[in-house]
């Protein structure tokens, strides 16, 4: 069942969308391994691969702390565009806004040949 599982997820985390290498299989009803195997839901519908991080989220949830949203553990969208129509990728950001990010990083912190930061003024904000 577990190859099947993971067939399903094509390996990646159903919460987080991202490969791991220690993935858990969770069931979404919670009628899983602390229950007697007669009383188990071992249906492939009811089983969901997620990565550890997420799998302990999840199980928190049950006890009452808060919700894992769809797109992401801790956000509903990306915090810049604002959007849920591409996967996230860290921090809040989506893939596209996280790359944007990094580029600004690197310009933000680029020194010159005699090791003083230049310091840019940007006219318009390439995130938003």
């Amino acid at each position: 069942m577990r190859d099947k599982v993971i067939k399903k997820y094509q390996n990646k985390c159903g919460v987080c969308f991202l490969k791991k290498e220690k993935m858990h299989i969770h069931h979404i009803d919670g009628q899983g391994s602390s229950l007697p195997i007669s009383k188990q839901n071992n249906d492939l519908e009811n089983l969901m691969l997620v990565c550890a991080k997420c799998h302990y989220s999840l199980e928190k949830n049950k006890r009452g702390a808060k919700k894992i949203t769809t797109w992401a553990i801790k956000y509903n969208q990306c915090v810049i565009c604002k959007k849920t129509n591409n996967k996230h990728r860290g921090k809040g950001f989506c893939s596209s806004c996280y790359e944007k990010k990094i580029i600004l990083k690197i310009i933000l912190n680029t020194k010159n040949m005699r090791g003083f930061i230049i310091k840019i003024i940007i006219v318009k904000n390439p995130l938003t």
